[in-house]
């Protein structure tokens, strides 16, 4: 590697480190604010536990604020040395847009593949350890979840609600099953139940609710509907046990969603489903989640490639320009990743596990045409 390629590679890395830097900030304050400070738990976690969660946030942030940091980075570099007439000075010596954009394309490569062990092992990992922090708190201190005026729906298939906490009772209390775990002999059983007031206690792996002027009606209500509810059956004390499990799940059986899985359980679940032909659908959503993962990692070669070309012609050494010109890049990207997704993840039969590289290719395209063009000029 020349001089040349020397300089633009350490220019390049150093501006990545810089930028990537500001975007895990803004991605991880913006989690903490959406899924941490929100939850009904945060008030009664440790200082520890959340500088911990902190920590775990960070690999979660990385798959998206890797591809934009590297982005950013091309943009200011090639930016200000086309300002500063550097790269009429490059092409002065005889070095073209392929040459120059050689140690580029060798970084992208290297951050494509370093996304990639991110995208199918630190981040779903991370991901998975702060829910799982999160719901152990809530199993081990069920009722410090519950805040009055707030809807408590982070249980398996239940949501809690109460309009005020005075003396340990829960006033106007108001609890839905939505998939049906009151009895676990009638598993498509659903209730609401609504009481003036009841004690909520922790006993022998149960929740016991002791209700007061309470009312049980046996069928599935939406947890905003509080008009349309039946005349239910009544009682003016009476007690119901919610099993841990049924709320929380079992400890033991606690299946991870699909988008929290690493590499090696995807493809243990594809396994399973590739024995199956009426599993297509869902053999096709895992399918879906490793190819969006291996397409968002290579998404940093595609959008180098466009990159290039227009921090050459921006001709700007402002940052916060080409700042801008990045995060327009990127949210296109992602609203055209998010709109595959959106449409197409539930009919297999048009593969979404393949559509999911038409971002990376359109970038590529033009990309290449952009700089095919730069080094005609």
């Amino acid at each position: 590697m020349g001089k040349l390629n020397k300089y633009i590679f350490a220019q390049v890395a150093g501006a990545t480190l810089m930028t990537m830097s500001l975007f895990i900030f803004v991605i991880v304050v913006t989690n903490i604010i959406k899924q941490v400070m929100s939850d009904p738990t945060t008030g009664q976690l440790g200082y520890l536990t959340l500088f911990r969660i902190l920590g775990l946030l960070i690999p979660g942030a990385m798959p998206y604020a890797l591809p934009m940091g590297v982005l950013t980075a091309i943009l200011i570099v090639f930016g200000r040395m086309s300002a500063q007439s550097e790269i009429v000075a490059i092409k002065a010596i005889g070095r073209s847009i392929y040459s120059m954009a050689a140690p580029v394309l060798f970084f992208a490569l290297l951050m494509s593949i370093l996304s990639l062990f991110i995208n199918f092992y630190y981040a779903p990992n991370a991901d998975y350890a702060v829910e799982s922090i999160i719901k152990n708190f809530l199993r081990n201190n069920p009722t410090k979840a519950i805040r009055p005026g707030e809807f408590v729906n982070n249980l398996s298939n239940f949501v809690i609600y109460t309009d005020a906490i005075e003396d340990g009772k829960y006033k106007g209390l108001k609890i839905w099953s939505l998939d049906g775990n009151k009895d676990a002999s009638k598993k498509d059983d659903t209730f609401f139940i609504q009481a003036d007031s009841g004690t909520i206690q922790l006993e022998n792996n149960n929740l016991v609710l002791t209700l007061e002027n309470g009312s049980i009606e046996p069928k599935p209500r939406d947890a905003k509907d509080f008009d349309k509810i039946n005349p239910p059956s009544t009682g003016k004390e009476f007690k119901i046990k919610i099993s841990m499990d049924k709320l929380f799940g079992e400890k033991t059986v606690q299946e991870k969603r699909l988008k929290r899985m690493n590499f090696n359980e995807l493809l243990e679940k594809r396994q399973q489903y590739n024995e199956k032909e009426s599993d297509l659908k869902k053999r096709i959503e895992v399918q879906f989640f490793m190819q969006k993962n291996f397409a968002l990692a290579f998404s940093i070669f595609a959008m180098v490639l466009l990159a290039v070309p227009l921090g050459i012609k921006a001709s700007r050494s402002e940052t916060f320009v080409n700042l801008v010109i990045a995060l327009a890049l990127a949210m296109s990207y992602y609203m055209f990743v998010l709109l595959i997704e959106r449409l197409f993840n539930n009919t297999p039969s048009v593969r979404p596990d393949i559509l999911i590289w038409i971002p990376n290719l359109v970038f590529e395209t033009i990309g290449m045409i952009l700089i095919y063009k730069s080094s005609k000029n």
